[in-house]
């Protein structure tokens, strides 16, 4: 399907479909760890983890890393919104620091500093 070909942003819209899809699988995985969701410690875990797939992927030409590349983009850009929304959910309750957020944004999940 040509449609699936078009560029938006840097990605074709396939593989931007496929981001979109990985970061779904990811969060809702790491959401059941200890790491949990929505917070600050889940950002930084994402972050960190997105930024060693991308080194190990590369610039390599095979699916293998183009699969590494898809999920690091997703996971950098679910721990971007985690921290945002870490971040919004502390704006006049407190700010939460450590914790395990959870999946529905819940604002008394984790250790709140008042």
């Amino acid at each position: 399907m040509e449609i699936l070909q078009a560029k938006v942003g840097q990605f074709s819209l396939g593989k931007a479909a496929l981001v979109g899809l990985a970061k779904v699988g990811s969060e809702k995985l790491i959401s059941m760890t200890p790491v949990g969701n929505s917070s600050y410690v889940s950002a930084a875990a994402k972050l960190a983890g997105s930024y060693g797939l991308g080194k190990m992927a590369g610039d390599k030409d095979s699916k293998l890393a183009e699969g590494g590349r898809i999920l690091a983009t997703a996971m950098a850009v679910d721990g971007v919104e985690d921290a945002w929304v870490a971040l919004f959910k502390g704006i006049g309750a407190g700010v939460p620091v450590l914790g395990s957020g959870s999946s529905n944004n819940d604002s008394n999940s984790g250790i709140m500093v008042i």
